[in-house]
């Protein structure tokens, strides 16, 4: 299941030829054929009451923000999941690594069990309102996407979620004249394979167009590079199968309004180049609120991966052993301010370092530690416990107060951590823990690691989906006002 990573363009290279070399090639298309019968699936849940219109979420706040809940509107035929990019990146890897001729089936049959991913992680208040449609890595087999771990970005044809507020957008007035039909829009902009490619992800790489950056967020949201996506796919890569190309122009009349294939496109030059700090360690950062602290410097390197079971150089790796539960998979670690059991272990985390959650001997989850931020809605949610903020770090706070998941606890102090989940390991073949430990945490050392070369490369691969960033990977997320339904 291996994608190869994009390809670095620094001398220029014309868009057309970019496009049909780099980003429309078979190694990372899915067949013609499985478009056709994935597409052709999705127009026939469309007409199925059972199944619920799967659409981007829209805004930060309201209800139409909130993923993995079926939810009912006035004047809609059935019920409305809202998500992330999940559902795509899924059916991506579903259709690029299946066996030919199972999509139609399969696809309607995931459909209608809820089998279908609508997010990479859940905040707290979408965890408590118990959501209906399962998380990502759960549908991938605790494998990150390969296409987030080579660097690329799932981009869409058309964009996923309206212009609020701008007049010529037609998805945008659509919403206030048939409700109903700006919903089927939506699900099949948000699934359709017809309407997404892979371009190079903005969290790894700097792209220019004619020396500029592209419009939007990236090369996935430039009309310049949509429009030739969208001309190749036509002319060359569905010219073997005419059922392809009627499909594709039928998709882009009903979901884009009239869209069609476009002749006078530009041919800017394009470069691409890797950003220089994705594998950089991140630099420890202390704000005094009470009292000069110094903070904890990184030990000096002495390891490198090329030995096998020697661990990274620039990140460390812990083992957490806690109940996996709704805080792992929100991101979010915490316990008593003190010396006891490894608690003084989350005062010790920078940005990037690595986390296997233990439960019982066996890593359930692994996550990536997060730059920490007060008004992260994961803090913000439990305030209610938090009676004044003592100290914060790069990653961590020290708060007076009560602990987020037992209140009842004596100390009066904790340390919290926001932790991003990239992986839960809950299949029949569970990883054992590096180390059998009764405290909280440890620092996991070189001799851990001996004979155990796979936990390096979890650790390894997991830092990288971190750093590349999961739910960030909403490409055409183009509102920008919060909505409430």
């Amino acid at each position: 299941m291996e994608i190869r990573p994009p390809k670095i363009v620094l001398n220029g290279m014309p868009l057309e030829d970019y496009v049909r070399n780099e980003l429309l090639t078979p190694d990372l298309l899915i067949e013609p054929q499985r478009i056709v019968l994935a597409h052709r699936a999705l127009r026939e849940a469309l007409d199925d009451p059972a199944i619920p219109y799967l659409v981007r979420k829209q805004g930060s706040k309201g209800s139409w923000s909130l993923r993995g809940k079926e939810s009912r509107e006035p004047g809609v035929d059935k019920a409305i999941v809202f998500t992330d990019n999940s559902p795509p990146i899924w059916l991506h890897h579903y259709l690029r690594f299946q066996g030919p001729g199972v999509a139609l089936i399969n696809l309607l049959r995931c459909l209608g069990e809820r089998t279908v991913p609508a997010a990479h992680s859940f905040k707290r208040v979408e965890s408590d309102r118990e959501p209906e449609w399962p998380l990502l890595n759960r549908l991938m087999g605790g494998v990150y996407p390969p296409v987030w771990t080579a660097g690329w970005k799932l981009s869409h044809i058309l964009p996923c979620s309206p212009h609020l507020g701008r007049t010529d957008d037609p998805l945008a007035l659509l919403r206030h004249a048939d409700l109903k039909k700006y919903f089927r829009v939506r699900f099949l902009r948000n699934l359709s394979p017809f309407n997404y490619f892979l371009t190079p992800s903005p969290k790894r790489h700097v792209m220019m167009l004619e020396g500029n950056k592209p419009t939007g967020k990236d090369l996935g949201e430039d009309e310049r590079v949509i429009t030739w996506v969208i001309r190749l796919l036509h002319d060359e890569v569905f010219a073997t199968l005419p059922e392809a190309q009627s499909e594709f122009l039928k998709f882009l009349s009903e979901a884009g309004f009239g869209a069609s294939v476009v002749r006078n496109s530009s041919n800017a030059a394009v470069t691409v180049a890797a950003k220089t700090d994705v594998s950089k360690p991140k630099q420890r950062t202390l704000v005094k609120l009470d009292s000069p602290k110094t903070p904890k410097v990184r030990r000096t390197p002495v390891i490198s991966l090329t030995q096998a079971f020697n661990p990274p150089a620039d990140y460390d790796i812990y083992q957490v052993n806690e109940a996996v539960s709704r805080d792992t998979y929100s991101g979010l670690l915490v316990a008593p301010d003190g010396n006891k059991g490894g608690w003084r272990r989350l005062r010790e985390v920078a940005v990037g370092d690595v986390i296997f959650h233990n439960q019982s001997g066996r890593i359930h989850a692994v996550s990536v530690v997060e730059p920490f931020n007060p008004d992260d809605e994961r803090i913000t949610s439990r305030s209610q416990y938090i009676k004044a903020f003592v100290q914060t770090g790069g990653a961590y706070l020290v708060y007076a107060g009560k602990h987020f998941s037992i209140p009842d606890r004596p100390e009066p102090q904790y340390v919290t951590c926001l932790t991003k989940t990239v992986a839960t390991l809950d299949d029949p073949n569970l990883r054992s823990a590096v180390q059998n430990f009764g405290g909280y945490a440890l620092l996991l050392k070189p001799e851990n690691f001996v004979g155990r070369p796979e936990l390096l490369e979890l650790a390894a691969r997991a830092r990288m989906a971190g750093i590349a960033g999961g739910e960030e990977d909403d490409d055409n997320e183009a509102d920008t006002a919060s909505i409430s339904a």
